[in-house]
This record gives structure tokens, sequence and C-alpha cells, in this order.
């Protein structure tokens, strides 16, 4: 069996492609990213009382995970999508966590890109 997650294309309704594995994807329906240069892809899911993201640069398969944010109980508005958001310039994603108060704060991941 392929360990890769496989990509569905819906208008022709068949496989079109695979990104990552099992263990990059644990939960390939989390909240998902895609960078705007389209080089990135970055998957949200969650473990007991956190989230972790991985982040897949698509063009090697290369990947690593965040560490995990506490997501608090979700109760009431939460105000703002919990999904990952990247900024222009493909190396920042807004991500929504609670700090050590309880209280609810936006995180920011900075990837640093090396050559």
């Amino acid at each position: 069996m392929n360990d890769k997650q496989v990509i569905y294309d819906v208008l022709k309704r068949e496989i079109v492609g695979s990104v990552g594995t099992h263990d990059a994807i644990p939960n390939p329906e989390g909240d998902i990213s895609l960078s705007p240069n389209g080089e990135w892809l970055v998957n949200g899911f969650s473990q007991k009382e956190r989230n972790y993201f991985t982040i897949i640069h698509l063009t090697d398969g290369q990947w690593i995970r965040t560490q995990g944010i506490n997501k608090g109980k979700y109760q009431n508005d939460l105000r703002i999508d919990p999904a990952p958001a990247w900024n222009r310039q493909n190396d920042q994603i807004l991500v929504s966590g609670v700090n050590e108060n309880g209280t609810r704060q936006l995180y920011v991941i900075t990837l640093i890109i090396s050559q």
C-alpha cells in the first residue's frame, strides 16, 4: 500500500497525485493551507490538548512539525478561523491557540529557509 496521502481531483473524480506520508500527515482531514507560491503545504491536526502543524516542501517532500500549541477548549464563538493562514512572502503562518493564562492568542510560525 502507498504510504503517501493522495490528492483527489473532484472535477476529474480521480486520484491525480500524492503528497507526504502518514508520518508527516497523520490526519489529512485536518486544517490544510497551501502557500501563495504553491511550494508549501501546512496541515494542522490535534492530539489531546494541543494542535500541531506539519509543513511540507512540495518540490522535494521534506517536512517538519511544530511543537504543540495549546488549543484550549473551543467554546462559544472563536471569532477567527483556526485554520493556518500564510503571509504573502510564503515564510510565515498564522495559527491560533491559548496562552498560559487561558486567553485565546494568535501565534506566528516563521520558516527560516536555508538555500
